[in-house]
């Protein structure tokens, strides 16, 4: 997109998108410049718009620069490009930079490759609860149904026309009555899976367990070792379904190497109880 379909999308939504300072947005990327793209799109057509966007990059080109610069003169909400060197997959460690750079007391967290719900920011805002973090789901496109997205650029979410892989008829309604439901079907249960591209909380709950593991590199399980302190640290988990919507993009799945070592560390501190880790938030300033 260039310029000026930046600013007929930011002219359709705003100022009917009010922002609210209290939260930051993080949204993590790493080479996927059309998908982040489509991401920031659905953010601007947000009804309630964050007080900052965070674009934590873990080593991107050019290419993403270039997109966060237009959105930086264009957002109606300060945009931040936080980068660090690509030296592998870094997740936790660029998050812990984001998270260093948020002003706001509470923090949305997502990936580039997704398709925000308009809803989404304002969902989260209303589920938001002192000594608790939300963790919602995604559903995932088909290949077919991504490339459309990214040929076309449409960031709709509807139940009727959106081809999701599980239950497209259903997972997607977004309603307040289905959400409060499931909530208290599944108040602060043992999570198997952490979605880390869909999760908020509160910056000082994570600042009291020092943040993500910088030491938990590669693909998978660094989100459910940052629940599992957090939950170990007393504050609470809410599960959300049918509100919080987002639709994710596919993609070539990341080499997955480090995974079993990374689901062993999270077992392991879940069992003993584990809080606070030695290389995280608090360190993660000294790591280029």
């Amino acid at each position: 997109m260039d310029k000026n379909e930046w600013i007929g999308l930011r002219n359709r939504h705003i100022p009917s998108g009010t922002a609210d300072a209290s939260v930051s947005l993080i949204v993590t990327t790493y080479n996927s410049p059309d998908r982040l793209e489509l991401t920031l799109c659905s953010v601007l057509s947000q009804t309630v718009m964050p007080g900052e966007i965070i674009v934590a990059d873990d080593g991107s080109t050019s290419d993403t620069t270039a997109i966060i610069r237009l959105c930086q003169s264009v957002f109606p909400v300060p945009v931040k490009h936080v980068w660090q060197s690509d030296k592998g997959f870094r997740l936790s460690l660029i998050r812990n930079k984001a998270i260093r750079q948020a002003e706001a007391p509470y923090i949305i967290q997502i990936d580039g490759d997704v398709i925000l719900e308009r809803h989404f920011i304002e969902d989260h805002l209303h589920f938001r609860k002192t000594g608790h973090v939300i963790i919602a789901s995604r559903m995932n496109y088909t290949t077919r149904a991504t490339e459309k997205k990214l040929r076309t650029r449409n960031i709709r979410i509807s139940c009727m026309t959106l081809p999701f892989t599980f239950f497209p008829l259903f997972r997607n309604i977004r309603s307040r009555g289905l959400a409060n439901y499931f909530i208290s079907k599944s108040c602060d249960r043992d999570i198997k899976w952490a979605a880390g591209s869909n999760m908020s909380y509160w910056k000082e709950d994570a600042l009291s367990i020092n943040g993500f593991d910088n030491d938990l590199i590669g693909w998978g399980y660094e989100d459910n070792d940052f629940i599992n302190r957090m939950k170990n640290s007393g504050i609470s988990t809410i599960t959300i379904k049918h509100n919080c919507i987002q639709g994710h993009l596919r993609h070539v799945k990341n080499v997955r190497e480090h995974t079993q070592h990374n689901k062993s560390v999270a077992f392991e501190r879940k069992q003993q109880q584990v809080t606070w880790i030695e290389n995280g938030y608090r360190e993660s300033y000294r790591i280029e």
